[in-house]
This record gives structure tokens, C-alpha cells and sequence, in this order.
């Protein structure tokens, strides 16, 4: 994925991921529109972080070359984090591509 070298403020992106559940009626595909990426610092970027959450939400962010902000013990981001997204299943996708296939490939 690219994004800019300035991070800005309107800067959103749709975000799209296969889920493989014990329920075959909630597995498939899901999408999260409009997901905004928290601010980031110019010139200190390392890579895009996807983070999937329990519920079907969804957070991107563009990591630091350190990477603290990603820390293992920073723990799951607050349920007011106004850059968490709620997915939902993805009609089009799933009916193009399920289970991940494209439709009439064996």
C-alpha cells in the first residue's frame, strides 16, 4: 500500500479481508469503507499496519521505524478510537470471489 509522505487529515482508505469462521454463514469476505489512518510523521514511516479486531473492526496505521506505538503491551486500541472501522460482510465480493476463489475456478 501507498500513502502520502504528508499525512492528511481527509486521508481514507477501504479496507477489505477474508474471514474464516466456525460459522460457514458469517465466513467470507468483509469490507470497512472509509477507514481514516491516524496521523503520522513525515519523514518517520516504516511500513502499514492492519489491525484486526474482535467484532469485525478494523485500524490502519502507518507505523514508526521504532514501531513503540505498536508495542505488544500497548494492548487494543480504546472503543472510542475514532480510527477503529466496523466491517461488515462484503455482498459484492462474496459473491465474485468465494472463499476467496474467483467464481468458476476449481
Amino acid at each position: 500500500m501507498r500513502y502520502p509522505r504528508e499525512w492528511q487529515p481527509d486521508l481514507r482508505v477501504t479496507v477489505r479481508w477474508l474471514v474464516d469462521k466456525k460459522n460457514e454463514k458469517t465466513s467470507g469476505w468483509y469490507k470497512a469503507e472509509n477507514v481514516r489512518i491516524e496521523p503520522y510523521i513525515t519523514g518517520q514511516t516504516a511500513g502499514v499496519w492492519a489491525i484486526f479486531l474482535a467484532g469485525d473492526r478494523v485500524k490502519i496505521v502507518v507505523g514508526n521505524p521504532s514501531a513503540s506505538d505498536l508495542a505488544p503491551n500497548a494492548g487494543p486500541p480504546a472503543a472510542s478510537d475514532p480510527y477503529v472501522v466496523q466491517g461488515a460482510p462484503d455482498e459484492e465480493w462474496n459473491y465474485e470471489y468465494p472463499k476467496g476463489v474467483v467464481r468458476g475456478i476449481q
